[in-house]
């Protein structure tokens, strides 16, 4: 009977690895690459790309955060917020998508 138990368990564990590796890279493939971008403060044209690493762990339990890794208004505004709201990933999104 405990074997039966242990063999559970442990493909219990081997489905939910699988499961946060496949929802982990496929959030690495949807938010890897430079994004083109009206910057909020300065409402001009900036090129950014998201923290993915970050982006694709935390997708694993819910819906990441966005933070920045780069933008093409740095280093001058570094000081500007650097976590992307997700009204703002889904604006970018969909623009890439018509455009």
């Amino acid at each position: 009977m405990d074997s039966y138990l242990i063999s559970g368990l442990g493909a219990v564990a081997v489905a939910a690895l699988v499961y946060a590796v496949v929802v982990a890279v496929r959030a690495h493939r949807r938010f890897y690459g430079a994004r083109l971008v009206t910057c909020p403060e300065t409402k001009q044209p900036a090129a950014v790309t998201l923290d993915v690493r970050d982006a694709a762990t935390e997708s694993i339990l819910g819906p990441p955060r966005f933070r920045l890794s780069e933008c093409s208004r740095w280093p001058e505004r570094e000081g500007c917020g650097q976590v992307v709201s997700g009204q703002e990933v889904r604006l970018l999104f969909q623009t890439l998508r018509d455009g």
